[in-house]
C-alpha cells in the first residue's frame, strides 16, 4: 500500500458488495500467493485465479491466460447497468 492510504484495503473490499476477482501469478515475490490467498478467504465475493509460472507481472508474461481470466470472469458475473448497446 502507498503510505498515504489509510484505510484497510481488506475492509473497503469486504463491503464492497461486488463480485471481486483477484488475478495473481504464483510465482509473485513481491506479493506472495499466500497473501492473495488470504485476501480471497476474507473476501466472500472473490474469487481467486492464479497463473502458472508467472510473477507479479503475469499480464506480460501470459497475457493470453491473464485475458481469459478476466473474460470468464466478467461473463460469470453480470455488470450492472445497461446492456451493451443500450
Amino acid at each position: 500500500m502507498h503510505p498515504w492510504f489509510t484505510g484497510d484495503p481488506e475492509e473497503i473490499l469486504r463491503t464492497w458488495g461486488k463480485p471481486i476477482l483477484i488475478l495473481h501469478g504464483e510465482k509473485d515475490m513481491g506479493f506472495p500467493v499466500q497473501l492473495a490467498r488470504r485476501l480471497h478467504a476474507a473476501l466472500p465475493t472473490s474469487e481467486l485465479a492464479t497463473i502458472e509460472d508467472t510473477a507479479h507481472m503475469c499480464h506480460f508474461e501470459k497475457p493470453e491466460v491473464w485475458s481469459e481470466h478476466i473474460r470468464t470472469f466478467l461473463n460469470g458475473n453480470a455488470l450492472d447497468g445497461p446492456a451493451a448497446g443500450s
